[in-house]
């Protein structure tokens, strides 16, 4: 049955008319609501000037990162006498958080009621969404806003925040803490994750297991193992891919406490001749570290003849060649000292190696004996310039280390010699003497007399000489 009402107001020109939710018919004229009931007459007016609009439901809301709140977004939207205002457009804004809403705009329904969904933005932190609807002079208008708090989504990155890289001492901690990063797939750090660190070669970490704070880090102390060089540290979280921490182990500088012999042992060797391959011995601490720059000798363990290590021959100024005789060794970085020369004594050698404070060990060395007690190589110097600097005599013949000998003779019982050769410029003539004391250090003196037809001729140059 359709009743019929009078009109409100003469000439209103109504232009829509709806059941209300109070059951009475409600229509729109302008800017006001009518609404007729049973009764016939005008019952109330509503005004649709945006007064309020009040936040119903979804403020405050927590969710990942890059997803959408759980609860809808809903206002209701009253005029100044408090009444619901049905059909008004309102526009969501995100504005912090850079995140986005499902239409941006909506509508009141009959009720006042407008709502919208709305997805957090990537980074963690505070987003807020505000309403707001275009006055009668055609500004907009923020009627309210909605908060909401995007938390870290779920972790999928490890990485080194610092303490990567560092050098330090072999069984004791590094100077600075490790500290690793959680983040999830958008780069924001997540809270709350257990890490485990895990070291290698003896070493610890303290403590091994850490939660993540609230910026998703997690610290610990390394004290690095035994292993002299590159040592690692893993940091693991379930699901992810490892994170190895680098350091470099050194070792502390330490006394030394053992010698060990390396290479160069019972060897054989001809009277005179050098040997085959050098002495090597390698200086450890307690630890078994190498021991560096340490001051390492070699000798006769029975004092009944000579070491003299190969030595390098230098050219002076003069022209002179002088030895550079090491009588002292010093281990290199790796805690490593080698010895080689020439054996001039004969039979069963035991050759001594030590250092201060260490118990020195024994090298043996098996010499043939030979029947030319001056055969070596000979350094010769002189206080002026002289056209040879060496000699070396082999089976009892000389060898000039610069010029070829045209004529020479040694004595093999009393060590006298001479020798003719041809410098270019003059036939030099040469007299000397040689010796050999009881630990078979040879030593020689002599002249070298310049002959010829050219006049005046250089006066004679006295040398001497040492075999190596």
């Amino acid at each position: 049955m359709i009743t019929e009402y009078t009109v409100p107001t003469a000439a209103s020109n109504p232009s829509s008319i709806t059941s209300g939710p109070d059951g009475n018919l409600w229509f729109t004229e302008k800017n006001k609501i009518g609404v007729v009931n049973s009764g016939g007459p005008t019952t109330a007016t509503t005004d649709k000037v945006i007064s309020t609009v009040t936040v119903i439901d979804g403020n405050n809301q927590i969710a990942a990162v890059g997803t959408e709140l759980h609860n809808t977004l809903v206002a209701l939207i009253k005029n100044s006498k408090g009444q619901p205002i049905a059909g008004q457009l309102v526009n969501f804004n995100v504005v912090s958080g850079g995140g986005s809403v499902s239409a941006g705009a909506a509508t009141s329904d009959a009720n006042g009621y407008v709502r919208e969904r709305w997805t957090l933005g990537t980074t963690a932190g505070v987003n807020r969404l505000e309403i707001s609807a275009v006055d009668s002079s055609g500004k907009a208008v923020v009627f309210t806003a909605f908060d909401a708090v995007a938390s870290a989504g779920p972790p999928q990155s490890i990485s080194i925040s610092s303490g990567n890289g560092q050098s330090g001492t072999r069984l004791q901690p590094l100077a600075s803490p490790i500290t690793i990063v959680v983040s999830d797939s958008y780069g924001n750090p997540v809270p709350n994750i257990l890490i485990t660190f895990l070291a290698d070669n003896g070493g610890s970490a303290s403590p091994e297991s850490v939660t993540t704070d609230a910026l998703g880090t997690a610290t610990t102390t390394w004290t690095l193992g035994q292993l002299v060089g590159n040592q690692t540290l893993s940091a693991a979280v379930a699901g992810l891919n490892l994170a190895t921490i680098n350091a470099t182990a050194q070792v502390p500088v330490s006394a030394a406490t053992q010698i060990t012999k390396v290479s160069g042992d019972f060897q054989n060797v001809n009277q005179h001749s050098l040997l085959s391959q050098p002495l090597v011995v390698k200086v450890t601490d307690v630890l078994g570290n190498p021991v560096s720059n340490t001051l390492v000798t070699f000798s006769s363990s029975t004092g009944s003849f000579y070491l003299n290590p190969l030595s390098v021959l230098k050219v002076n100024s003069t022209g002179t060649g002088k030895p550079d005789v090491m009588t002292i060794v010093k281990t290199d970085s790796f805690g490593y000292a080698s010895w080689s020369g020439y054996i001039h004594s004969a039979g069963t050698l035991m050759i001594n190696v030590a250092v201060e404070g260490v118990t020195p060990v024994e090298f043996t060395v098996n010499s043939s004996a030979s029947t030319h007690r001056y055969d070596g190589v000979y350094y010769c110097t002189s206080e002026s310039w002289m056209s040879f600097q060496g000699m070396t005599v082999v089976d009892g013949l000389f060898y000039l280390w610069n010029w070829g000998v045209q004529s020479g003779a040694l004595n093999e019982v009393d060590g006298t010699f001479y020798l003719r050769y041809y410098n270019f410029k003059y036939t030099e003539v040469v007299h000397g003497s040689l010796m050999v004391d009881s630990l078979q250090r040879a030593t020689g003196a002599g002249t070298d007399q310049s002959t010829g037809q050219l006049n005046p001729l250089p006066p004679p140059v006295a040398f001497t000489c040492v075999r190596e």
